[in-house]
């Protein structure tokens, strides 16, 4: 029997008499049998008399059927290993979290169908279908490795980063290609998460005072030139790749809580989503902001994650294929230029354009630079 706070695993009907003698509620049971029939789910509910006693009394409900009392000691049932038990909180937060289990309930509370509900008979199959996926997706929360290679190269907040020797690729360049493809193979295993958690207070998020006011500007005028007549247009701003809502729902990861990781900026682009990463004066560079924008690429990419942005934003998109985007703020310096060229031609070489072009249209760099209190794109390099 393996009991977390997502889900309980129970293997035989002794294990569910023990289970059943700690608890009492309301419960959902997958992979349960009647008389050697095929698995199903059912609706669970136990009562205990005292606090002290085991459970004397429960009902269950199958599809088609009205709800039927039985006791502990004549059990209805077999218990087809693995059997999933799950309490309507739980089911709660595995509907807010993940949209294969939204695409059943909806915004419906478990709680609110009572046993007896007539939605049971729909809502009963469609659970038990799910059975695999809950234990594979309950399996990655406590192993997958997201904390990859290129995270914790992040995690070294570089203020450069030299990528290039001349026109080849240095050792560090090959190194974040590596890096970048590795998390790719991580990253794409996590299934279609619900929400970004999109802050909607103008005095939140980690833009800073001077990327604050970018962000603002940039959101009331809603778009910023590129090229003639091409325009980057304001969507959203500190959406989080990989956030799970709730204590027990997180990632297999260290100190760091990998769920709170958000991108800058959400734009537009030719109809496409832009994933955008800004630096302002007194952060970083180029180079480091063109890591970091890899990295939350690699978080956002593949079909399933593309799938949950053409739902979180049908309306704002022509086409779910991404560009990534690094804006910064011009310094006036020239050791920053070279930064910015190095970085530029790095997204040109062409091992770069094989290994991001499997999954996004490109990457977009622009210079930024306020002129009184008007933000203006001063250059752009799209590669």
């Amino acid at each position: 029997m393996n009991t977390n706070s997502r889900l309980t695993v129970i293997h035989n009907n002794r294990e569910f008499l023990s289970v059943m003698n700690r608890l009492s509620g309301r419960y959902l049971l997958l992979n349960a049998v009647f008389n050697e029939d095929h698995p199903e789910a059912i609706r669970l509910n136990v009562k205990k008399w005292k606090a002290e006693v085991p459970f004397q009394k429960a009902s269950f409900r199958r599809v088609g059927s009205k709800p039927e009392v039985f006791s502990t000691s004549n059990i209805p049932f077999q218990i087809a290993s693995p059997g999933i038990l799950l309490t309507s909180k739980q089911m709660n937060s595995w509907r807010v979290n993940f949209s294969f289990v939204h695409r059943i309930l909806g915004d419906i509370h478990l709680a609110e169908v009572s046993q007896a509900d007539e939605r049971n008979d729909s809502l009963l199959p469609q659970f038990q279908a799910l059975a695999f996926q809950f234990m594979y997706v309950d399996s990655l929360l406590n192993q997958l490795p997201v904390e990859t290679d290129l995270y914790h190269s992040y995690l070294g907040h570089s203020r450069a980063l030299k990528f290039m020797d001349g026109n080849n690729l240095n050792n560090s360049g090959k190194q974040l290609l590596k890096q970048f493809s590795q998390a790719i193979s991580i990253y794409t295993q996590i299934p279609e998460l619900r929400d970004y958690f999109i802050q909607n207070s103008v005095r939140e998020g980690n833009l800073g005072p001077n990327g604050q006011q970018f962000r603002e500007s940039f959101q009331q005028g809603k778009r910023l030139e590129i090229t003639d007549g091409c325009y980057l247009e304001y969507v959203g701003y500190e959406l989080r790749p990989l956030r799970l809502t709730g204590t027990h729902f997180c990632w297999n990861q260290g100190q760091q809580d990998i769920r709170k990781v958000a991108v800058d900026l959400l734009c537009r682009y030719q109809g496409h989503p832009v994933w955008t990463e800004l630096k302002m004066k007194g952060d970083s560079w180029t180079s480091s902001a063109l890591q970091q924008i890899l990295l939350y690429g690699t978080m956002l990419s593949g079909e399933l994650q593309q799938n949950r942005c053409r739902r979180f934003f049908s309306d704002q998109f022509q086409n779910f294929r991404p560009w990534l985007a690094v804006l910064v703020e011009d310094r006036g310096e020239d050791r920053f230029m070279d930064d910015y060229k190095q970085a530029v031609a790095f997204a040109q070489h062409a091992d770069s354009q094989d290994a991001i072009g499997q999954l996004f249209e490109g990457i977009i760099f622009g210079i930024v630079k306020r002129d009184n209190k008007e933000w203006s794109i001063i250059r752009s390099d799209i590669v």
